[in-house]
């Protein structure tokens, strides 16, 4: 399930340990209203490198190759 987090539909669980089976788990995890992407980035924003601006499609090191969102968005597997 995809959502934006400002849409505020689902929540998540962590724990401090992992334990061996999914009781256990349950039994000392938290509970975290909303979606786990902005926890997920303030972790992985100290491990990345400097930011760079986003490259712009057309351009002609980077020729557009179709028009969004692409066939691959609409294949079913």
């Amino acid at each position: 399930m995809i959502n934006p987090p400002s849409a505020q539909k689902y929540q998540y669980w962590t724990a401090e340990t992992l334990p061996e089976t999914i009781e256990e788990f349950q039994a000392q995890a938290t509970e975290h209203k909303g979606s786990w992407w902005p926890d997920w980035l303030d972790w992985l924003k100290p491990l990345s490198g400097k930011q760079v601006p986003a490259r712009i499609p057309g351009t002609a090191d980077l020729p557009v190759i179709e028009d969004a969102p692409g066939r691959y968005v609409k294949a079913r597997c």
